[in-house]
């Protein structure tokens, strides 16, 4: 699209050359996302005959989990777990090992990978009534979604309570979902609130995200956009995708709130009425605002952005950045967004000379491939 514009705006200049010619709240799910860290690891699972064994060094290596302090490699997040691969590894592993919590949960999570959910959860239970955190969460989460036996949801409390009780972020933090929505329990959002703050001071970033996610909707606190911005921040630093769209999301709010709340134009005061002239509304913040969330992904933002920017207001005049934000809006946007960016766009283009169009579109590029890297 991008190309064919720049012909046809070439074609269009070559025309102007002796002057410029005329020619922008559904129910939000909630993270139940477990990486759960393992505990009850004894000192054999990271003996020095643990780590010359091949087979033991490959389970290893395919499935452990990222977030599990016992592991003994860097650990593989779930969506590029190769579950054959893992489950073949991990099955010689355990032969070799056989009381080894730390494999026992391993070779659970790579049959859990690939849907094996009986033999699964038959692995998380033997690491688990080991103590083995990791094990006993994922366990947990298994009676909760049905997976491997019936749906049970006290025994899932009970499970995942006995990891939390170690203080596990993953734990804590599906203690926090339990409550939140009310699996096995009644809903209450103060407990809710509470196993969220405990999961999230250790830099948990679901934990983050959760309880973003009630001071958004003044769940168990009052209602705090700033505050539920800040920490799906610190969530989306981490890699949180989630918590990334709830970021532009309550940014974008945050910023229309703040421009609704600016007084609109005063009527001039009669010439020698002494009347002191009121000082021109402040869009600086609501511009701020607007910025995070089109950084976050908002193309809601980006419409208001280049608003703003066409006008000069609460940033400095700027057609060129005005411009590259109307086609990301037009690009991205819902309809209503796609239509209203594409008439401001069109508008600007009897306001600007081709070396600043060409210039929008560079700087278009330039935001496009810094998307990409991220």
């Amino acid at each position: 699209m991008r190309t064919g514009l720049r012909f046809a705006l070439a074609a269009l200049f070559a025309v102007m050359l002796t002057g410029r010619e005329g020619i922008v709240a559904a129910q939000v799910p909630v993270d139940q996302t477990v990486s759960p860290p393992a505990s009850g690891s004894s000192q054999a699972d990271k003996s020095p005959a643990d780590s010359a064994s091949s087979a033991v060094r490959e389970c290893d290596r395919l499935a452990a989990h990222p977030d599990d302090p016992g592991r003994m490699m860097a650990g593989v997040p779930w969506e590029k777990l190769d579950g054959q691969r893992a489950v073949a590894a991990c099955s010689v592993a355990t032969d070799r090992r056989p009381k080894s919590a730390r494999l026992q949960f391993e070779f659970g999570r790579s049959l859990n990978k690939i849907a094996q959910y009986q033999d699964a959860m038959s692995w998380y239970r033997k690491a688990a009534e080991q103590g083995y955190a990791a094990a006993q969460t994922n366990l947990g989460l298994m009676y909760s979604n049905g997976q491997g036996a019936a749906r049970n949801p006290e025994m899932a409390r009970q499970w995942i309570a006995q990891a939390a009780a170690q203080s596990y972020p993953p734990a804590l933090n599906a203690m926090g979902v339990i409550y939140m929505s009310g699996i096995g329990v009644g809903k209450d959002d103060g407990q809710a609130l509470a196993w969220f703050l405990r999961a999230s001071t250790t830099g948990y970033a679901p934990a983050k995200k959760n309880l973003g996610l009630l001071y958004e909707l003044g769940r168990g606190v009052d209602r705090d956009l700033y505050e539920a911005a800040r920490l799906y921040g610190e969530a989306a630093q981490h890699g949180h995708e989630e918590a990334q769209g709830r970021l532009a999301h309550v940014a974008f709010r945050i910023g229309l709130e703040l421009e609704r709340g600016l007084p609109g134009p005063t009527p001039a005061a009669p010439p020698g009425s002494g009347a002191v002239k009121a000082a021109p509304p402040d869009y600086a913040p609501a511009a701020h605002w607007y910025q995070r969330a089109a950084d976050a992904g908002s193309a809601d933002a980006q419409f208001s952005m280049g608003c703003l920017y066409e006008r000069g207001l609460g940033v400095p005049k700027d057609l060129v950045r005005a411009y590259a934000a109307y086609l990301v809006a037009e690009r991205d946007g819902r309809d209503e967004i796609r239509e209203a960016a594409t008439v401001r766009r069109r508008k600007l283009l009897s306001e600007m000379w081709p070396v600043q169009v060409f210039s929008a579109l560079d700087l278009f590029d330039q935001w496009e491939e810094r998307s990409r890297s991220n």
